[in-house]
């Protein structure tokens, strides 16, 4: 244990692994931290919980009268040893590092993409390369116990590239691309219980959107590469990609992505009442939720429904498609207490839950007499206002 002052420590506990701990008393606050999983979550552990009795019981060991001075009182603390690290020439405190790198991979990994960064040939694009190919595929399958450890040391990784994304933006792009490619293949590999690996994907698709908004690649490029990307993950990597980068592409670059998804989207066969729905999975979700976000962002209510009405395999279908026109009744003029939609009549679930077919549903702001009722399960399913 090493205390950095009267109201600060820090400390090595050993549980399952070594974490380390650290506990800063700011008046009647209490700021803490822990390198376990529970920790990084900003819960107060058990790790804090054993560290910080030991604390007490030192403090209160300390504060006991004694007849004579013990070797045992002695304490040093954090500030003592910078000030020992002061005090040294620059080739010692060389020398220390150079040791200390030589039993610490993660320090000997940081300093080497430092050295990438700063190299006067340039940026080393293969020394970081290599830093993501090693951190990521470390040769075997990474159980529970092993996904702390193994998260932090990618984790590592990105914090490096982040720090390209406003001096070299434009290499930072390839660099998370890649990363992100290499992150995608192994979490087949691992056991992401806690979620680790999706938070790092997470924070690398970040890291990507702030670069290209420092970069501003070329808008038709980023979006093919954006919906090719979006197309074919089956981790949601750069889910609603096309909002998240609209000030990003531009008109031209989201109309180049709505042409890219119209293309696809033409290939998609509708799918009618107790269709087998197997089919409503993979490359047809994804696309789906491509041409709904388009329309969405074109605020077109018609287009949306005329979306969902692709796949009415299943009763949830109607259900969606009515949610529409109740959530947008402001396109009609109608408020929300004129909706007449019966849940039972648009469902019509059977005893045994077989949903079927040929269900009404009333549609508002018809001028038509008795209102405007049609078969949602038909072709000429969208509705015109008259």
């Amino acid at each position: 244990m090493i205390a950095e002052d009267k109201e600060s420590f820090s400390a090595k506990v050993r549980g399952s692994h070594n974490y380390s701990v650290k506990i800063h008393v700011r008046g009647k606050e209490i700021l803490y931290s822990c390198s376990c999983p529970m920790g990084a979550g900003d819960a107060f552990c058990k790790h804090l919980v054993a560290a910080g009795l030991a604390w007490i019981e030192g403090e209160s060991q300390d504060n006991k009268p004694v007849e004579k001075p013990t070797h045992s009182m002695a304490k040093i603390t954090g500030e003592d040893v910078r000030i020992y690290l002061q005090g040294q020439d620059k080739e010692t405190l060389v020398k220390m590092l150079m040791e200390r790198t030589a039993e610490d991979d993660r320090l000997r990994e940081r300093l080497f993409l430092k050295v990438a960064q700063q190299s006067p040939k340039g940026l080393d694009l293969a020394t970081y390369r290599r830093a993501i190919d090693t951190s990521v595929d470390i040769g075997e399958y990474v159980d529970y116990r092993g996904m702390w450890d193994y998260c932090r040391q990618i984790e590592d990784v990105a914090d490096a590239i982040d720090e390209l994304k406003e001096t070299h933006p434009a290499e930072a792009i390839g660099l998370i691309e890649y990363f992100i490619e290499a992150v995608e293949e192994r979490l087949g590999q691992v056991d992401d219980s806690d979620g680790g690996m999706g938070g790092i994907l997470h924070r690398l698709q970040e890291i990507h959107h702030e670069a290209c908004k420092n970069a501003k690649p070329n808008p038709i490029a980023l979006a093919e590469k954006l919906f090719k990307w979006e197309l074919k993950t089956d981790y949601d990597t750069f889910y609603n990609s096309v909002r998240t980068y609209a000030d990003i592409l531009g008109e031209k670059g989201i109309a180049h992505f709505r042409e890219l998804a119209v293309a696809v989207w033409n290939g998609v066969p509708p799918l009618r009442p107790e269709q087998d729905t197997s089919e409503r999975y993979g490359s047809r979700f994804r696309v789906t939720h491509i041409m709904e976000a388009l329309a969405e962002q074109d605020g077109d209510i018609e287009a949306l429904v005329a979306i969902k009405s692709r796949d009415l395999s299943s009763a949830y279908s109607y259900l969606s498609i009515a949610e529409i026109y109740k959530k947008g009744s402001s396109w009609f003029g109608v408020g929300k207490n004129e909706w007449a939609v019966s849940r039972n009549r648009l469902l019509g679930i059977e005893m045994k839950g077989v949903v079927m077919a040929e269900k009404l549903v009333m549609i508002p702001g018809c001028k038509k007499p008795d209102g405007c009722r049609m078969n949602i399960g038909s072709p000429d399913f969208v509705h015109k206002r008259p």
